[in-house]
């Protein structure tokens, strides 16, 4: 039975008594382990925190098994489990313990079950005849508006003393110390996901999805330094739309809206998933090909002027390559170059007046 200890009393004394692992002694402390740990640093989430409950738990009161589960779409998993019979892997559905935790969420089934046999919760169908409960305990981990995110429970093949259920108030204070950590966690990873889906929009234009002009420099520069680290060359285009104001004032922005989209598609669709595509302003594209350079530029740049064209846009392109002597900054001045050259080419020489 569970009682209070002799004055002076090392610690709980662990017995077995008709195959039931029994706690001798008071509610005992943390254990030494766990205390260590926690006298050192902090866990490094949720799921090192559980581990750690679940460790001293499994000391402190035996038990078979001990699990805390995680609600996903709809079903229970096992998120952390601790057994000294056998292994649940991290991810094991447990369709029939999401139906117990359901019911003690819901008030219908006991939290303890020192004996499991005369208990309705589990007669009921799609219990997993693997598992030979005798006793178990059992406590919701719970949003902020109740709602139901796992739980932090335990299964004993035998019938458990009845000062288990004593007992109960330490789990559920873990339990809600687990739910509140699980809970600020996940707004961290929501506040993260947000943050970076920010990040990610602020450097790409909204009207085509390709980088913008802050984007475009920041690709250049990390293009540029990885070239100089590992002693890479890299090619940069330049394109420039064709009458793109005449489209917009004799037909409306819609209309150029329209073709700076087909244009990005078609660029993209060009290029490789490690090349870079950016709208750098108005009408005019750069783009960035990853270690890529001397005598194929011309053909990716003549790759770039077939894509456009089968859109339906006319462009002209001017494409250059970097070299150990030339940087990928001064290779896309060349290249803005070549384009007006491009551009100058297929008007045509301009008439002298006479």
């Amino acid at each position: 039975m569970l009682g209070p200890a002799p004055t002076g009393a090392p610690g709980p004394v662990l017995s077995r008594e008709g195959g039931v692992r029994v706690v001798h002694g008071p509610a005992p402390g943390l254990s030494r382990a766990v205390a260590a740990d926690l006298a050192e640093v902090p866990w490094s989430g949720f799921t090192e925190a559980a581990d750690a409950v679940l460790a001293h738990l499994q000391e402190r009161f035996g038990m078979d098994l001990w699990v805390v589960t995680r609600v996903r779409e709809g079903s229970q998993e096992v998120h952390v489990a601790r057994s000294g019979a056998f292994r649940i892997p991290q991810g094991t559905p447990l369709p029939w313990l999401d139906s117990l935790s359901r019911q003690i969420h819901a008030g219908s089934a006991p939290r303890v079950a020192t004996d499991a046999r005369i208990e309705m919760a589990f007669g009921a169908p799609g219990v997993d005849r693997r598992f030979r409960v005798g006793a178990y305990l059992g406590v919701p981990l719970l949003t902020e508006e109740g709602h139901l995110r796992g739980t932090l429970c335990a299964f004993s093949g035998n019938r458990q003393p009845d000062e288990l259920a004593l007992e109960l108030p330490v789990v559920e204070l873990f339990a809600r110390l687990l739910s509140t950590l699980l809970a600020k966690e996940e707004f961290a990873h929501e506040r993260s996901e947000v943050a970076a889906a920010a990040y990610a929009m602020a450097n790409r234009d909204p009207l085509t999805g390709v980088l913008n002009r802050r984007g475009w420099e920041r690709a250049l520069d990390a293009e540029e330094q990885r070239c100089l680290r590992g002693g890479r060359c890299s090619a940069v285009a330049v394109v420039d739309l064709d009458g793109l104001s005449q489209i917009n004032d004799s037909l409306g922005h819609e209309a150029g809206d329209e073709l700076l989209v087909r244009a990005a598609r078609a660029l993209e669709s060009a290029v490789r998933p490690c090349d870079q595509v950016a709208r750098v302003e108005g009408d005019v594209f750069g783009l960035i090909a990853a270690d890529a350079g001397g005598e194929g530029v011309r053909a990716w740049a003549a790759r770039l002027g077939c894509a456009l064209r089968a859109a339906g846009v006319q462009a002209s392109i001017g494409a250059a390559a970097s070299s150990p002597d030339r940087p990928l900054s001064d290779a896309w001045h060349a290249a803005d170059a070549a384009m007006r050259a491009d551009k100058q080419s297929r008007r045509g020489p301009r008439r002298r007046a006479g």
